[in-house]
């Protein structure tokens, strides 16, 4: 597990630019309630395309802006801490102590997925008392064909009914799910975090730029965050 402060960047104006623009406009109602923690004892999920791994890092880094610990499961090898620095330096926030209070699990197989799953997340949660548990890449070491279908279900669903668990035993939880390829045939990896979810915010790429949607619960309606209002973090 790696501290992020050990990583360090200097001033960067576009990020501060967009930070002050983002503040002036603030983001749509949907997204600002994603990026807010669900209440304890609930999951939110975010699904789409791989965007949405980065926006786990992004989620992580305006809650460690205010001050509280996360604790950032990396399954999809996507954590960027640049991200983090970025917010930080657009807040106009020294980028050490807020990369200090998140905190990277990486696992690169099912099985270490599993592992930490099942062994060793709730001692991370009682050691570090994150204020907010994210796990980033939720089915993405599923997609792999080297590991048969039937095992990566049953093992997904496994996964999914633990972290409910410490969901229910007071956690707050986002979990981010890119679609995985279309040609590895596994489209329906997300419907065990779909599940055990609270709500759930289906995100796609437009013309115009990122647009959002509840799904659970379902709503019609749909909001648009311009692409780039988020380019100079998530670059």
């Amino acid at each position: 597990m790696l501290p992020m402060h050990q990583l360090h960047t200097t001033a960067v104006s576009k990020a501060q630019v967009a930070g002050e623009s983002l503040q002036s406009q603030r983001l749509p109602a949907l997204i600002q309630s994603l990026f807010q923690p669900p209440p304890a004892g609930l999951i939110a999920l975010l699904r789409g395309p791989d965007l949405v791994l980065s926006l786990a890092t992004f989620a992580a880094g305006l809650y460690a802006l205010k001050g509280h610990r996360v604790l950032l499961v990396d399954a999809g090898n996507s954590t960027d801490p640049y991200i983090v620095s970025r917010l930080a330096l657009a807040a106009r926030q020294e980028p050490r102590p807020v990369l200090s209070r998140v905190h990277i699990i990486r696992t690169f197989t099912v099985h270490q997925l599993a592992a930490l799953a099942f062994r060793r997340l709730e001692r991370f949660i009682r050691d570090r008392a994150p204020g907010l548990v994210i796990l980033s890449g939720a089915t993405s070491l599923f997609a792999d064909a080297n590991v048969p279908y039937k095992e990566a279900s049953w093992l997904l669903r496994e996964i999914a009914a633990e972290v409910n668990r410490q969901a229910q035993a007071g956690c707050r939880i986002l979990v981010t799910a890119a679609d995985p390829p279309r040609e590895s045939g596994r489209a329906r990896l997300h419907l065990p975090w779909l599940d055990v979810a609270s709500r759930s915010i289906r995100v796609k790429q437009g013309g115009e730029g990122l647009v959002f949607q509840r799904e659970k619960p379902f709503s019609h309606l749909v909001e648009v965050l311009p692409a780039d209002q988020l380019v100079a973090f998530l670059r």
